[in-house]
């Protein structure tokens, strides 16, 4: 039973809320391969809700502000704009939002991250009310790796023609680009109340950022495809590896893991890495980070051995793990992984990185096996190790599966809806 502001008892089923989501992500019924699944995962879960009133404020490649409602979600999508030094939109787009807010007269606003200028809204009071920030990611944190492990040497190879001709792009700068922004990201975080995250890992960082705002733990949902499919064949008997990474940096760890692959090269010829997600830039255009890859694969001898999909959606994403032995996470930071708790529900026996919040969802050695960030012998190792023990691969499986078990049991919606109701009652 709730107590309300009014001092009258309220049955939950009985609550009502109008709840705003301010978000980089709008709700389409079509497949999305890119990041942000997780968001889309959670408003198709409040869809069921009836207590729930869901509005949504995005952004998108419209030339003019659209409402493109999906069911009984409104939603809003709004121009991409060019931020002025404060990192604001053009007034007038400021109004067009303080509008809709208005028209809608939300009990809950809910910002999804500070990467783009949602919060700024808010701690710069444009926008009032309760407002909860999700936090996913840190840039702040991100800022500290950058570089990765990249020795001084590494990083020179990793000036091309596109750091010639635009130097803010070379990894050093870019690393100076990260903290300028993550410095804003610590202003913004500290000026708001209610702050929601997966991991503890992120909560320790918040917390040493706020120490006055509410805390909650959040949960993240799965999309239905990988809630819904039926585990990794155990028949499976190739050498493809597989991993996934949403953006080719250096703090994702791919320069790790083609290191790695080397290694495996010299046991097993025929091995194949799959990496999902973008696909390398070509020409003049290519990053240097990039072109450093590139040199890497030559050097080893790996041009044949690995292989570049691209970006997929949930069952080309699924259906790849499911022909490949091993996932491997080689990252150097991740604020939760959701990747990782993916391939886990998939039963995919898992290489990652003790990374961030990764080591949050698996146990070492029972449901995944971890190495040191930067590690590329022991993931070497770890792999080899898979490849050449079907006992291992076996128990790696039906461990990982009895975690996901654990893990998708929390039901993210109902947990959702209780930070909403305890924020809606809040004095602050």
């Amino acid at each position: 039973m709730l107590r309300s502001a009014t001092g009258l008892n309220m049955n939950q089923n009985e609550l009502k809320m109008k709840v705003l989501w301010l978000s980089n992500v709008y709700i389409s019924d079509n497949e999305i391969s890119s990041t942000g699944t997780w968001i889309i995962a959670m408003a198709k879960r409040l869809q069921q809700e009836k207590n729930i009133n869901l509005f949504i404020i995005s952004k998108g490649d419209v030339g003019d502000i659209e409402q493109k409602d999906n069911g009984n979600i409104k939603q809003w999508i709004l121009p991409n704009a060019e931020l002025n030094k404060e990192g604001l939109p053009p007034q007038n787009l400021i109004f067009s939002i303080q509008e809709i807010i208005n028209g809608i007269n939300p009990d809950i606003i809910h910002i999804w991250g500070t990467e783009y200028y949602w919060s700024k809204l808010y701690t710069e009071g444009y926008i009032k009310g309760k407002v909860l920030l999700e936090m996913q990611g840190l840039i702040s944190a991100i800022a500290t790796k950058v570089t990765a492990d990249l020795t001084f040497r590494e990083m020179i190879d990793c000036i091309g023609f596109k750091e010639i001709l635009k130097p803010t792009t070379f990894l050093l700068c870019r690393k100076k680009y990260f903290e300028k922004r993550g410095a804003l990201e610590i202003d913004t975080i500290s000026k708001h109340k209610h702050i929601a995250t997966q991991s503890d890992w992120m909560r320790g960082y918040i917390r040493n950022i706020n120490k006055e705002a509410k805390i909650y733990r959040s949960a993240i949902g799965l999309r239905p495809e990988f809630l819904n499919t039926t585990p990794h064949n155990y028949s499976v008997n190739n050498l493809e590896l597989f991993t996934l990474t949403s953006t080719i940096s250096a703090y994702k760890g791919l320069h790790t893991l083609i290191k790695a692959l080397a290694i495996v090269k010299s046991q097993y010829k025929d091995v194949i890495l799959k990496i999902a997600g973008p696909l390398p830039v070509k020409g003049v255009k290519k990053p240097g980070y990039e072109r450093f890859l590139q040199r890497l694969i030559i050097k080893h001898d790996l041009s044949n051995n690995v292989k570049w999909l691209g970006s997929l959606n949930a069952i080309e994403l699924i259906g790849e793990m499911k022909k490949s032995r091993i996932v491997v996470l080689p990252s150097f930071i991740e604020s939760y992984s959701l990747a990782l708790r993916e391939a886990l529900t998939i039963g995919m026996p898992v290489v990652a990185s003790f990374a961030g919040a990764m080591p949050e969802l698996a146990n070492h050695n029972k449901s995944a096996i971890y190495f040191p960030p930067g590690d590329f012998q022991l993931c070497a190792h770890a792999i080899v190790e898979i490849l050449t023990s079907k006992e291992l691969e076996e128990s790696l499986r039906i461990n990982a599966l009895q975690k996901a078990r654990e893990l998708n049991r929390v039901d993210c919606g109902t947990v959702q809806i209780e930070i909403y109701q305890q924020i809606m009652f809040s004095e602050g």
